[in-house]
């Protein structure tokens, strides 16, 4: 490659190369069309190659200008979610997962620790590995990404240690971006790479881990988003995803127990704000579920005759035979197939965000949640409020430290697959401390340490630490 190409790439001209004497068959003042894309150059264009060749440069101007909208919204976006998420605790979401991801690839990892201590205590480590691939097919840009990690849990119980991979998320997105108008398709895959069927003992409770459980099985979700740009600024949002759910075995203490979760509808209608100093969204998203499956287990305790061992004075087996002795011991089995729906789930979302000095930035943030009653189990309609506040500041070009304050509260809680859940109203308290150093123009280092209280109305309460540190390079 040329210095020329080299220079003409850099400073985006556009340019043709291998064209030697080409000028001499140049008139002076005469029109030409130089399309570097397609390596032509037309001399002397008529009025509708000239028309069609200004319609094809103003639609790519308009893209680009709508991809570099979107992206500055959605890092903010970004990053107003995740600081919501990480004083909370909230799963991930697949909304704006891949848009703040500008053309090129790159990685993220890191590691989380969290530890809890209370009515009762445990840990869990968790490592992610996430990588994403932006791209162009046909002129339309594509952007793919993988998510897995590996978790090691334990919940200080018998049977409560958990060990191995996480489910695995393939994404895929294709952007048809325009100025006024932007259509996105999108195909998620759940992978079942993660541990579906786990001892009850194992589940973590809500809230004191980013995992309460390990897998999900199989799940591919096919989904659609529509953007209307009102200005450069200011965007409305529609989007709907239809997510197909495979059965997988649940239970180690009964194993073959599955569940068949019904497939679920989300749709998604939100307002963008995305001013240079002020950017603020309002949400709201409705998923219902299909009718689900599950084999239902249960345990109890039994009385069981076991051989009884005759020991010696010193502490070691004796011969001959000893005789029987009652022990008591648990026992789990197979109940019946319970048939039930998940009430609907409405959630209403509001971020904002406002550069107060040059250096400082203020953000807020709330989100109402209502999960209506289902039918078929035990259950009742579910209330969760969330709500922070917190505070950015800017000590250099490179460096710059945040803290959060963050509260939920929760009336009740029902699971049918994981009975540990199902702890009743509390009310959880954070607060978060984080510093993020920019290494080089790719890459970015963050770690955020967060204190947390969980306050359960039944009674005890739980007391912990949550420690992230991430790093994110780019190609």
């Amino acid at each position: 490659t040329s210095h020329v190409a080299i220079l003409a790439r850099s400073l985006e001209i556009p340019a043709l190369l291998g064209m030697e004497g080409i000028l001499k068959k140049v008139r002076e003042g005469e029109a030409v069309i130089l399309d570097g894309k397609e390596g032509r150059l037309i001399f002397s264009p008529d009025a509708k190659t000239q028309a069609a060749y200004q319609e094809k440069q103003q639609a790519e101007k308009d893209e680009e200008e709508a991809q570099a909208y979107d992206s500055e919204a959605a890092k903010w976006l970004d990053d107003a979610e995740n600081w919501a998420r990480s004083a909370l605790k909230e799963r991930q979401r697949a909304d704006y997962a891949l848009a703040h991801f500008g053309e090129g690839a790159g990685w993220q990892t890191g590691v989380e620790f969290d530890s809890w201590k209370g009515r009762e205590s445990g840990h869990q480590l968790f490592i992610p590995l996430n990588f994403y691939q932006a791209g162009r097919i046909s002129g339309h840009r594509v952007d793919i990404g993988l998510s897995t990690g590996y978790v090691q849990s334990d919940t200080h119980k018998s049977h409560g240690s958990v060990s191995g991979w996480a489910d695995t998320q393939l994404s895929a997105e294709l952007r048809n971006d325009h100025k006024q108008n932007s259509v996105r398709y999108q195909l998620l895959f759940n992978l079942p790479t993660g541990q579906s069927a786990i001892y009850q003992n194992a589940v973590v409770g809500n809230d004191l881990a980013r995992m309460t459980d390990f897998g999900a099985g199989f799940q591919v979700t096919p989904g659609l988003e529509l953007i209307h740009h009102f200005t450069e600024r200011d965007s409305l949002a529609a989007s709907v995803q239809y997510t197909l759910r495979r059965s997988y075995d649940y239970s180690k203490e009964v194993p073959g127990a599955q569940v068949d979760p019904g497939n679920a509808f989300q749709q998604e209608v939100s307002y963008l704000h995305a001013g240079p100093k002020t950017q603020y969204r309002l949400g709201v998203v409705h998923s219902h579920a299909e009718s689900s499956y599950q084999d239902t287990i249960f345990s109890e305790l039994r009385e069981v005759e076991v051989p009884r061992t005759l020991h010696n004075g010193k502490g070691g087996p004796q011969g001959g035979e000893g005789g029987t002795q009652t022990v008591t011991r648990e026992f789990w089995g197979r109940d019946s197939r319970l048939h039930y729906r998940e009430g609907d789930d409405w959630e209403l979302s509001w971020f904002y965000n406002d550069q107060i000095t040059k250096r400082d930035e203020l953000s807020l943030y709330g989100i109402w949640n209502l999960v209506s009653a289902g039918w078929g189990y035990r259950n009742q309609a579910v209330h969760r409020l969330s709500a922070g506040a917190g505070w950015l500041h800017h000590m250099n070009e490179r460096q710059e430290w945040h803290i959060l304050a963050g509260y939920k509260d929760v009336t009740s809680n029902w699971d049918p697959l994981r009975l540990e859940l199902n702890s009743g109203a509390y009310k959880y308290y954070s607060l978060l401390l984080g510093f993020s150093w920019q290494l080089g123009a790719k890459n970015r280092l963050s770690l955020d340490g967060e204190r947390f209280r969980r306050k359960d109305d039944r009674g005890g309460s739980y007391r912990g630490w949550k420690v992230l540190c991430t790093l994110n390079q780019s190609f």
